[in-house]
């Protein structure tokens, strides 16, 4: 369902097929058009229309959903905590159907978490304790991607986790922990 902020009543609810079961995590398309979603009992990766109508599988094994700036590919984490890869996959933007299999990105060690900005930035987090968030401008064209360029954007030992980048691409936006002390930390991207 889509409920009113204002009157706390549905807007419009979109049924599913009985089959998907239980919704672990769902993200809006940039352009609005789409909501992607995962199914908890399998991990997979699901588009349906914001509209309404049938929904469209795309991927298995998907966690830790965003969508790229142009709403035309997903990204996603796949495989066990300690040997992540990050994963893309191209979508028809008129159907919101696959266009093709998903791809292997990249390997990201003991990722998390992470976010996709403007140009393919890439930022992610990691489990291992102390360690550095870090920051990927990706290139390549479609689901062939390599790394560009790369850097810190932290110090210390706090326990970085939930990174975000603000639509404009120059931002980024982290939680930290460091003994009971939590803060949000905000830097920019160099250039």
């Amino acid at each position: 369902e889509i409920v009113s902020l204002v009157s706390g009543q549905p807007v419009r609810t979109i049924a599913l097929p009985e089959g998907i079961g239980p919704i672990r995590e769902i993200a809006w398309s940039p352009d609005r058009r789409w909501i992607a979603f995962t199914g908890a009992s399998a991990n997979q990766l699901w588009v349906i229309a914001a509209a309404g109508g049938p929904p469209s599988r795309v991927a298995d094994g998907a966690r830790t959903i965003r969508w790229s700036v142009r709403s035309d590919a997903l990204y996603f984490l796949a495989g066990p905590v300690g040997t992540v890869e990050l994963m893309r996959v191209s979508l028809d933007v008129r159907s919101g159907r696959a266009a093709g299999g998903a791809a292997r990105v990249m390997s990201l060690l003991a990722a998390d978490g992470f976010d996709v900005g403007r140009d393919d930035r890439l930022v992610h987090t990691q489990t291992t304790r102390g360690a550095d968030l870090r920051t990927f401008i990706l290139d390549g064209v479609g689901a062939v991607r390599r790394v560009a360029e790369e850097e810190s954007l932290g110090e210390g030992n706090a326990r970085v986790h939930e990174a975000a980048l603000s639509p404009d691409g120059r931002w980024v936006a982290y939680g930290a922990a460091r003994a009971a002390q939590r803060d949000i930390h905000v830097v920019a991207f160099r250039g």
